[in-house]
């Protein structure tokens, strides 16, 4: 087709066009596409195909009609609502904070009243510091104040000459903590957990000679509810139920925020790094003092170096360490090196 007939098509297209609107007028008939007819194409039989396969691997690990139990669940997410979700009854709660609220004496007043029957004048009240809690130990939300580690870590670390410039790597073994490691490996979302857990398997394979891997483990109350709800800094985060082929969807400082996401995906990787004959533990509670006991063990027969950068850690370790036994303490080898001969 040359250029004279692609431009008399094109002109006369508005002309025939009003030609066929006229004959479908007069002979009372109309020429249209049904929606039928759009579903019976082949590039729409093709797509629907495709969407319900994504649709059915969607849900071969996301039955919605598995009864696990009676909590409220997006299996998208895998997020669990808490039995604090109470958005149905937000009117009535409102009106019962406004209440309770009502009618308060402020902290001043009260101090006054106390003065008027205790003190002999308002000036001798204010000699106290006027809190309603002792700022000294705590946080205005009510949590114990942080001890100053880092402080206490760097007056360790510059204290004798116990420094060492390289690791031996001769009979060397590697003792991991597994919360120092579980901040090491970037998430990224889309990724599913098996995923994640075979990057902090490589990572272990590729960077450590003879690697010893012990992972916190938290069932219930324990000592360090107080410091999880202080790194928290008041966020609160849903429980996720997740699968090994389950993607990430949110990000992994919020998964790892709540205790019990962290704990299941603890023990994922615990699994991953046995299955792949790299010891792993998980202790009861805090792993420091496995983490030291570990160390301490093993350097009867091996020069060990434990990776870690708690103050804690390196303070256990300074106790239990015995005379004569090569034990280092490090921080990873991506940050910058501090070895220390304890």
């Amino acid at each position: 087709m040359g250029e004279a007939e692609r431009a008399q098509w094109l002109l006369s297209m508005p002309t025939l066009a009003e030609y066929n609107q006229g004959m479908q007028t007069f002979t009372d008939t109309g020429y249209q596409t049904s929606d039928q007819h759009v579903d019976m194409s082949r590039s729409r039989m093709e797509k629907d195909n495709k969407d319900g396969n994504v649709l059915r691997d969607f849900l071969k690990d996301r039955d919605p009609f598995v009864l696990r139990d009676k909590t409220l669940l997006n299996i998208e997410t895998g997020m669990i609502a808490d039995n604090d979700a109470n958005t149905d009854a937000a009117k009535s709660i409102g009106e019962k904070t406004i209440q309770s609220i009502a009618g308060q004496l402020l902290m001043f007043q009260r101090l006054t009243a106390v003065e008027s029957e205790t003190l002999n004048t308002t000036a001798e009240l204010f000699q106290y510091e006027l809190s309603s809690f002792p700022k000294s130990m705590f946080e205005a939300n009510g949590l114990l104040k942080q001890a100053a580690k880092a402080k206490l870590g760097e007056a360790i670390w510059s204290i004798g000459d116990c420094h060492a410039e390289e690791l031996p790597t001769t009979n060397l073994l590697n003792v991991i903590d597994g919360g120092f490691l579980l901040h090491r490996i970037p998430w990224s979302k889309g990724e599913t957990f098996s995923q994640i857990c075979s990057k902090y398997v490589d990572h272990v394979k590729r960077g450590f000679q003879n690697p010893i891997v012990v992972m916190d483990c938290y069932i219930g109350t324990s000592t360090k509810d107080m410091t999880h709800m202080g790194r928290s800094k008041g966020i609160q985060t849903s429980t996720i139920t997740f699968t090994e082929n389950m993607p990430l969807r949110i990000k992994k400082e919020t998964f790892l925020l709540n205790v019990s996401n962290k704990q299941r995906f603890a023990e994922l990787i615990v699994r991953k790094l046995q299955e792949s004959n790299i010891e792993a533990i998980q202790s009861e509670g805090d792993a420091y003092l496995l983490i030291c006991q570990a160390a301490v063990n093993k350097a009867d027969d091996h020069t060990v170096a434990v990776y870690g950068e708690d103050t804690d850690l390196l303070v256990l370790l300074c106790h239990y360490a015995k005379e004569g036994r090569q034990i280092f303490f490090t921080t990873d080898k991506q940050t910058s090196m501090k070895n220390r001969r304890v």
